[in-house]
């Protein structure tokens, strides 16, 4: 690989570099209006009790970060008509528990019967096993249990 020398000519385009600091400080806050403004945000943090009712039935109940995930996929989905949401976070901050948290938000508030969960072949049985052990309504066990286990199948 060739490098530029002391003795070579700056190249046209170095007089136009702006750190990234300084791009952001000095058009930031446009940038942020214009995102805002093209894509307006659907979750404002404001919650949906009647749903958020539905996490309680759960054995293992979502942390307060994660019941606003669950809110925002609700939304997207349900408010907003968007025919899919992607849950994308670190490992270990329950992103299995929060899509079985979605998906019984939706089942039971919303009349949701199918469910598409896309996963690692390692991770199939994990999933079948989290989605009955997350259940515990009496009224829609049976039935939840059914649809997670075939959501599951698919993956």
């Amino acid at each position: 690989m060739l490098r530029p020398s002391a003795d070579d000519p700056p190249a046209p385009h170095d007089s136009c570099v702006v750190p990234l600091t300084e791009f952001v400080s000095d058009f930031g806050d446009s940038l942020l209006a214009a995102v805002t403004q093209q894509n307006p945000p659907v979750y404002d943090g404001t919650f949906d009790y009647r749903c958020d009712a539905m996490t309680e039935n759960l054995k293992r109940k979502p942390f307060a970060a994660q019941r606003g995930v669950v809110q925002a996929v609700t939304r997207l989905l349900v408010d907003d008509g968007q025919p899919a949401s992607v849950v994308n976070a670190e490992m270990g901050t329950g992103k299995t528990m929060m899509a079985i948290a979605i998906a019984a938000v939706l089942h039971r508030c919303e009349g949701y019967r199918r469910f598409l969960v896309i996963s690692p072949p390692h991770l199939v049985y994990k999933w079948r096993g989290d989605s009955r052990n997350h259940r515990r309504c009496p009224r829609h066990g049976a039935e939840w249990s059914r649809h997670a286990a075939q959501a599951v199948a698919v993956a």
